[in-house]
């Protein structure tokens, strides 16, 4: 019986780490290819 915290959680948190992730994976792409 603990489905507050989960729907009381923000949204905005979530979105923004999620396009900060996919930055960060592009770049070691990136870095990859041109090693």
């Amino acid at each position: 019986m603990q489905p507050s915290p989960h729907t009381a959680a923000p949204v905005e948190p979530q979105p923004q780490p999620h396009r900060r992730a996919r930055g960060t994976r592009r770049i070691a792409l990136i870095t990859a290819a041109g090693v």
